[in-house]
């Protein structure tokens, strides 16, 4: 269930907390119910959601904080320390993946430009009937929207969310790439984004990139209203997905 903003919270800048499941358990939740040949992780920091992979994985960031005995206790998992712009230059990513990726979960630079890249970096290596999750894409307060994390805000809850501005990709995605399945959960604290029926052979993006970029940075969420945005996007309860069907 969503509620209201409080009195206290303006509707420009605050929209409910997500009471859905903690995404972490979610992801967990489409491992079990869609067993992906293979997973691919970009941004996995101290590896809290790469762990719940159990298939064959490929783990991209370039300043990792893994425990030590990690890849000891998870032998399916590689990791590459690069960006993942270097990692989609240099490497052979089908190769890598013994495959098409099947599912990718996107959580690494959180700028939009950075998102849009992976995204359509990890497209153009998938399969139509691939799963990608998108982090921190329904922002709940203007201050966790901050490009740096450093950066002075206001109207926040706290000073502890941060998602940056990679939810400018979604209008966009759902203004050039109608075709795309987006299904928006209410996973704390940040949301997440399920795409599906994706297209390996679209050029769009790639094409288009620079005025992509130009428009999402004249998107001004205070402008649109935090709460309206949110409430534009249909976000279900994560507890209404049936996996099985769903994807």
């Amino acid at each position: 269930m969503i509620d209201a903003p409080t009195m206290e919270e303006d509707a420009r800048y605050f929209s409910p907390v997500h009471r859905g499941e903690n995404y972490r358990k979610f992801l967990g939740r489409i491992h079990l119910a869609f067993n992906p040949k293979n997973y691919l992780e970009i941004g996995f920091r101290k590896g809290a959601s790469l762990a719940l992979s159990q298939a064959p994985t490929v783990a991209v960031d370039p300043n990792p904080m893994l425990p030590a005995d990690f890849l000891d206790t998870h032998p399916h998992v590689q990791t590459v320390i690069k960006t993942s712009d270097d990692f989609f230059a240099d490497c052979d990513v089908k190769e890598l993946m013994g495959g098409a990726v099947d599912f990718a979960f996107l959580d690494g630079l959180h700028h939009a430009e950075a998102l849009l890249r992976d995204f359509a970096n990890t497209e153009r290596v998938a399969a139509p009937d691939s799963v990608f999750v998108l982090h921190d894409c329904i922002p709940t307060d203007l201050g966790m929207t901050r490009r740096n994390p450093r950066d002075a805000f206001e109207h926040a809850r706290n000073g502890i969310e941060w998602a940056g501005d990679v939810w400018k990709i979604i209008p966009i995605l759902r203004k050039y790439r109608p075709n795309l399945k987006m299904c928006f959960l209410d996973a704390p604290p940040t949301g997440l984004v399920l795409v599906t029926d994706l297209d390996p052979s679209s050029t769009v993006i790639f094409d288009r990139f620079n005025e992509f970029a130009e428009e999402m940075d004249r998107l001004d969420l205070g402008a649109i209203g935090v709460a309206d945005y949110v409430a534009g996007l249909g976000v279900r309860p994560t507890t209404s997905v049936q996996l099985r069907s769903d994807i």
